[in-house]
């Protein structure tokens, strides 16, 4: 969860306000490993499609594509414009 709130661009207290989640509740995601419910995936992918155009469900199941997407877009944000 950490790295899809990393794509984001979101700290825990912005994207649980994004997600109308407790932040305590992320936090234990993140720290302990456990799973969101149904209803926090759906909220997340909500707050995800507003926050990231790129967004595809399956960075729900792919950690090293989300680390790829984090990586692209620290890539594109040092490109320079022209």
């Amino acid at each position: 969860m950490r790295d899809i709130r990393t794509l984001l661009g979101m700290t825990q207290d912005q994207f649980a306000a994004a997600t109308k989640i407790n932040q305590s509740t992320i936090s234990r995601w993140e720290s302990r490993g456990s799973t969101p419910s149904a209803d926090a995936l759906a909220r997340i992918r909500r707050a995800a499609v507003r926050r990231y155009p790129e967004w595809s469900d399956s960075l729900f199941f792919s950690p090293s594509a989300v680390r790829a997407a984090i990586a692209s877009r620290k890539t594109q944000k040092e490109i320079p414009p022209r």
